[in-house]
Formats: C-alpha cells, structure tokens, sequence
C-alpha cells in the first residue's frame, strides 16, 4: 500500500477553521410544553355561567372545570366544593385524590322504605 501524503500544517488548520465555525446538527428538537396562563381569581360574571353550565353536566372533575373555563386548578376544586355544600352538583365518588360530581339532575335521590315488621311475620320465623 502506499502511504499518503502528509499534509501541511497551515491546510490542517483551514480544516480545523471551517469545522469549528459550522454549528453542529441536532437530531431531535425535543418535546416544549406550552404555558398556559390561567386566572386565579373568579369574576361573578364567570362564576353565574359556571352554576348555570355545571347543573347541567354529567360528569364534574377539578380537571374539566380548569380547562373548560381557563380558571386556576385550586379555584375549581373551591368552586366544586361551595356547590356540593349549596346541593348545585352531587358528589358521585370521593377518594383521596379524585372527587367525581355530577349535575343536580343526575344526583341519585336514595329512598329509603321505612320496613315495618308485622307480628305475623315474625311469628313465622320463630
């Protein structure tokens, strides 16, 4: 095999010159989330549309109330709470992290029987 020619160094150098100005290429830009600005406070104007729509949903979370309505996520875990207390919406299920409500038309109404026992069936039994 032959050997190849060595280089000089100034044409070494030019090399180097041009490879170091070029910016190197990134594969992947990654993933950016975009911010969203939420209000923390609520307007009694908001607030009166909130009543009037969350009566008529099925379902309730802290969740679709902050996205639905750009509000804050503790202002919306607040709200649902004034309006279980005012009997606006009916808790559903309550666990540790996740309250489920839904609106006072689909609240369950339980009714209770009020069960009498008759002598006769009691007789029955003994």
């Amino acid at each position: 095999m032959a050997k190849k020619a060595p280089e000089s160094k100034a044409s070494k150098e030019s090399k180097i010159a041009k490879t170091s100005s070029k910016e190197k290429k990134k594969w992947t830009t990654g993933k950016t989330k975009e911010e969203t600005s939420r209000h923390t406070c609520v307007d009694p104007e908001l607030f009166n549309k909130i009543v009037k729509d969350v009566a008529n949903m099925k379902v309730i979370t802290r969740s679709t109330l902050a996205e639905k309505y750009n509000i804050n996520l503790y202002s919306s875990i607040r709200i649902l709470r004034y309006l279980c207390e005012n009997e606006v919406v009916g808790c559903v299920s309550k666990g540790r992290r996740l309250n489920i409500y839904c609106g006072s038309k689909f609240v369950r109404k339980e009714v209770v029987e009020d069960v009498t026992k008759k002598e006769d069936e009691l007789e029955t039994w003994a």
